[in-house]
């Protein structure tokens, strides 16, 4: 198959007061069709793709949104709703040109699990499945009507789907595959529910999915289908490959496959279980969340690839311009140019091993560098600092572990590591370029945290100096650093180690008039407010 385009969109310039958002629409986790249109869900918000002319929208707070942060969205074709449903469990109900919320689950203080897995629609009803039951919403009153604690003695239990037939509601939890009747008026009654079990592979343990199909109910157990067949349960498709997920639309199923070596697939099935397409595009799809047919296409969110179409012959990927992920770490702004790092340490400055690497806003266009778009920056993982080189505007990145990373003009790569840097004492494999920043004569001051020389100094003529400190600072934590008009260095000591001012004199060379100041908690320290310093930003006035 060969890619018709990788489609992008650019938002245009708001008015003056407005705000644009700059959210991560690369990472796709959950779709829906309906109106004309393919919602995809990103772990932050959603974009629409129309299906006659491939416009795209996105959908923010700046639109009108309750949240960011989604975990699931459906798309209700009978009533031409898209519902909603946050991380934090908050609920949105997009209906023509209103977004009405439902924040009723969001505020209910229960105890449990309130995430939301996973969305069905019947009659004017949403039934939302959550770590805790079934919550039902009432999709005219736009509020919960109720909730089913289906679990044993009617306590929690986490429902990964729902689906119902002419008789039965089935619901997928973590107890098995359970049943109910429709007719039934209270259905939160747990007594109502009961656990299909004894069926020919379809027994007692976690059910993963049930949804209908031209009157069949299959449900998924582990890395196989079943289908009801009167009242038993026989295989309905197996294989293998593991299951990532399992839909229906358009009377036809779609797998979303992975195996633990990463090789990614979408499969569709045939209303008998027979397999009639299979996609599987290496450089392409790589982590396929969730597949629907619309309009005997195949749509398919990709958590790495963004929102993918395709045909037997053909496909397209939609991806609006953004960055590659959230930024973590630090921020520059030089000469019109904006440039993010997605990086961070925990509490105690672990690494998190964030990979999403250098985003990079230029002329109303985003750029990524990360290990993905750039191979041989596989060892280069969370950065946490970035300097911008005066002379030839050139990107100085540093990461958490892999080195010290120079990006040319031409984005050409130069690492630094060994014979540069030191790695740091608790981790002789780990070299973390905690802070970056140019002075007044052109040289590049690193904190190389954790080593034995903490202070690195790179000339503009390209000569090297390590710097010891001169005071007892924890684990030689250096991170930020800040360069004033006069050029002293502001260095951050983590650890609550307080504030290190630095002036370097007449030379580099010449330590003999160094000049050191550590400021901390208490009079006649520094008198800080305390000596857990975060970090330090330099006003118009000058003032740190």
């Amino acid at each position: 198959m060969h890619p018709f385009a990788c489609l992008v969109a650019q938002q245009p310039l708001p008015g003056i007061g407005l705000w644009r958002d700059h959210l991560p629409y690369n990472s796709a986790i959950d779709l829906a069709g309906g109106n004309g249109k393919i919602y995809c869900a990103t772990p932050y918000s959603i974009f629409s793709v129309a299906t006659s002319d491939k416009s795209i929208e996105r959908m923010s707070r700046i639109t009108g949104l309750s949240e960011t942060g989604i975990s699931a969205i459906h798309y209700d074709n009978i009533n031409e709703k898209l519902v909603i449903a946050y991380t934090n469990s908050n609920i949105d109900i997009v209906y023509r040109n209103d977004i009405i919320n439902v924040p009723d689950l969001k505020r209910d203080n229960i105890n449990g699990d309130k995430t939301i897995y996973d969305i069905y629609s019947s009659g004017k009803n949403y039934y939302l499945s959550t770590g805790l039951g079934v919550v039902v919403v009432d999709g005219e009153r736009y509020e919960i009507k109720e909730s089913w604690l289906i679990g044993a003695g009617g306590s929690q239990v986490k429902v990964n789907g729902l689906a119902k037939d002419n008789v039965f509601f089935y619901a997928a939890t973590e107890e098995g595959l359970k049943k109910a009747p429709t007719n039934v008026a209270n259905l939160a009654d747990y007594n109502n529910w009961q656990l299909v079990s004894g069926t020919n592979g379809l027994d007692t343990g976690s059910c993963q999915n049930v949804l209908t199909l031209q009157n069949k109910v299959i449900a998924q157990k582990s890395d196989s289908l079943f289908v009801q067949d009167g009242t038993n349960w026989v295989l309905f498709y197996q294989d293998d490959w593991p299951l990532l997920s399992v839909t229906a639309s358009e009377n036809k199923i779609s797998l979303c496959q992975q195996k633990s070596s990463g090789e990614s697939r979408v499969t569709v099935l045939n209303v008998d279980g027979t397999a009639i397409n299979t996609f599987q595009q290496p450089s392409i799809i790589s982590f396929p969340r969730k597949a629907i047919i619309v309009e005997a296409n195949t749509w398919i969110a990709d958590q790495l690839s963004g929102l993918l179409q395709f045909n037997v012959t053909s496909f397209e990927q939609y991806m609006p311009n953004s960055p590659g992920g959230i930024a973590t770490g630090e921020i520059a702004v030089y000469n019109k140019v904006f440039y993010a790092t997605a990086g961070g340490v925990d509490q105690l400055w672990n690494p998190q091993q964030n990979a999403d690497g250098i985003f990079i806003f230029k002329e109303g266009a985003w750029t990524t560098i990360n290990r993905s778009s750039y191979p041989p920056l596989d060892t280069l993982l969370d950065y946490v600092s970035i300097a911008l080189d005066p002379k030839d505007e050139t990107i100085w990145a540093g990461s958490y572990g892999g080195g010290l990373l120079h990006v040319k003009a031409d984005h050409s790569f130069e690492i630094y590591k060994q014979n540069f840097l030191s790695p740091a004492i608790a981790d002789p494999s780990s070299y973390r370029a905690s802070g970056l920043a140019f002075d007044q004569e052109n040289n590049l001051w690193i904190s190389n945290y954790g080593a034995t020389q903490p202070l690195v100094v790179r000339k503009s003529d390209g000569a090297l100096f390590k710097i010891s400190i001169p005071f007892s600072l924890p684990g030689n934590a250096l991170a930020q650093v800040l360069v004033d008009e006069t050029n002293y260095k502001w260095i951050v000591v983590a650890k609550g180690g307080g504030l290190i001012c630095f002036d370097h004199g007449t030379a580099i060379e010449n330590t003999g008039d160094d000049r050191w100041k550590i400021f901390k908690a208490g009079a006649g320290n520094g008198n800080l407010p305390n000596d857990n310093v975060l970090c330090t930003a330099k006003a118009k006035n000058s003032f740190i």
